[in-house]
């Protein structure tokens, strides 16, 4: 009897699983990354009371299955990062992500009136739609958005393809009432498969965890682009050695800093006080007059308090985030009326936001996760635009070496990040 309720319980929990890895296939993953090992330690626990032998059985076996995958993992990303792979311009990663764009835009059956291209772009549709992936055009640069209403009148949302800097990303009603996600990520892609006789393509790609291989399925009604042209799109950067440099962040971006350091230049030039006063009070759906004010006296403070270089990116990064429609708390985190002692510069949507800009890289990943004076537990650390792809592999490497106290091996070095809206001023 105890097997059969262990049984029922199991078979619930899978169905369960299963309706709300649909829904929101990004944030269950999270979630169950976060909190795995106190459910299995619970579920073990009440294992042992109740179900001794069967379940000293299944704790060997998911010991010897972890250790399995671990040692698949570590050999399929240690045979990517020995790979002989020269470093890729990011004007040759932008040329060819154009090409695939091109590419996917001149097969793709849906409506002309539906397709866009970095000329005609619906930024706030297409920042909408990849808001589903839980990501957005502030990381992102978009290449292509193919839009598809919703068949559900009172869904407000848009459903297709969009292809960015990361990968392919696909939204699709087909085959499900609440519509499925799936993405083809660029990075680590390995290989793409299509069946003929069942119109569906498998894509493969290495990751840095499970066991090291990710697949994802797609099939051909889930899109209006035949899935020949998918193919021959991410065979086109595998031919350039793209996903590998991707994985190993081996992509040189210095051939763009130029333009980059011109237009910072300039925005610094503009970035007075009247005149900011003077568009704030000309867009009104910013703020209102008390916020506004509120966000002049900041400016103020950080203008006259900080000495030194960062004050206008923290506060440019402040301002971005509110015009984006985000609940910004940008007074410094105190506690009894006194600044907080490693307190948050700001809080942006609940989450804590430490901000970081140095002269390097190298100075700014120091001051945010090697300085054992301060504690920033808990803190995303906000860093230059133009250094965070730096400071991202040095922090994977720490991570990946055992190196950073309370973080697994292989946990993501993004989960800790914020890419800061302009570089370092």
């Amino acid at each position: 009897m105890p097997y059969i309720i262990l049984l029922a319980i199991v078979i619930f929990l899978v169905i369960y699983l299963k309706m709300e890895v649909s829904k929101n296939y990004t944030k269950m993953k999270v979630w169950i990354s976060r909190y795995r090992k106190q459910v299995i330690a619970a579920l073990g626990v009440i294992g042992l009371i109740c179900f001794t032998k069967f379940t000293i059985i299944l704790i060997v076996v998911c010991v010897i299955t972890y250790f399995y995958r671990k040692l698949m993992r570590e050999k399929r990303v240690e045979e990517w990062e020995k790979r002989n792979v020269d470093p890729v311009e990011y004007r040759v990663l932008d040329k060819n992500i154009e090409k695939i764009a091109e590419l996917i835009g001149v097969n793709d059956k849906n409506k002309s009136d539906y397709k866009f291209y970095a000329s005609n772009m619906p930024y706030g549709r297409a920042n909408a739609f990849l808001n589903y992936f839980q990501r957005d055009l502030m990381n992102e640069e978009i290449y292509y958005f193919s839009a598809i209403p919703s068949e559900n009148e009172n869904e407000v949302r848009e459903y297709g393809l969009a292809i960015t800097g990361s990968g392919i990303f696909i939204a699709s009603q087909a085959n499900s009432t609440k519509g499925k996600t799936k993405q083809l990520l660029f990075s680590g892609f390995n290989s793409a498969e299509y069946d003929s006789n069942t119109d569906s393509l498998l894509v493969e790609n290495i990751v840095r965890c499970g066991s090291g291989i990710e697949k994802t399925k797609v099939k051909g009604n889930e899109l209006t682009v035949p899935l020949t042209y998918v193919v021959k799109a991410m065979s086109m950067l595998e031919q350039n050695d793209i996903p590998c440099a991707l994985f190993t962040n081996n992509v040189i971006y210095s051939d763009v800093q130029k333009n980059i350091n011109e237009a910072e230049n300039h925005l610094k030039q503009e970035l007075n006080m009247e005149h900011m006063k003077q568009n704030m009070g000309n867009v009104g759906t910013i703020a209102g007059a008390s916020e506004r004010q509120k966000i002049y006296s900041e400016m103020g403070n950080d203008m006259n308090m900080r000495q030194g270089h960062g004050y206008g990116a923290e506060y440019g990064n402040k301002t971005v985030d509110r015009i984006l429609g985000k609940k910004v708390e940008g007074v410094q985190e105190k506690e009894n009326g006194h600044h907080k002692l490693n307190g948050a510069d700001k809080i942006v949507n609940g989450q804590k936001v430490q901000t970081k800009y140095c002269k390097s890289a190298a100075d700014t990943y120091r001051v945010g996760f090697k300085d054992s004076s301060h504690d920033y537990f808990g803190q995303l650390r906000e860093v230059p635009r133009d250094q965070y792809d730096e400071i991202r592999r040095m922090l994977q490497k720490d991570i990946d070496d055992g190196k950073m106290n309370g973080i697994k091996p292989g946990t993501p070095a993004e989960n800790f990040l914020k890419k800061g809206y302009f570089s370092y001023l």
